[in-house]
């Protein structure tokens, strides 16, 4: 299980309404759009930066996060943001 999952017990309902339909919404993008970009590294990580960020906003990252602060500053591992490859 990644970090989202292993925390969803402690959201609020919204907040895991948000999780598991941002994970289905990445997951189906990825599906479509995987076999039409490049198969390089740098493509595939801007592909999955821009679906996140398109899932995320279309589930409302904003008001779930409102509710769940600190759950989601235990995601948080500053290490992953600071990574520069």
């Amino acid at each position: 299980m990644d970090k989202n999952t292993d925390l969803l017990h402690f959201f609020s309902s919204q907040g895991k309404s948000f999780i598991k339909d941002a994970l289905k919404c990445k997951a189906h993008a990825l599906r479509h759009k995987f076999s039409c970009i490049s198969r390089k590294c740098p493509a595939i990580k801007e592909m999955v930066f821009q679906l996140q960020r398109e899932c995320y906003l279309k589930h409302d990252l904003c008001s779930a996060a409102k509710e769940n602060v600190q759950v989601i500053v235990e995601m948080i591992h500053f290490k992953d943001l600071l990574q520069h490859e």
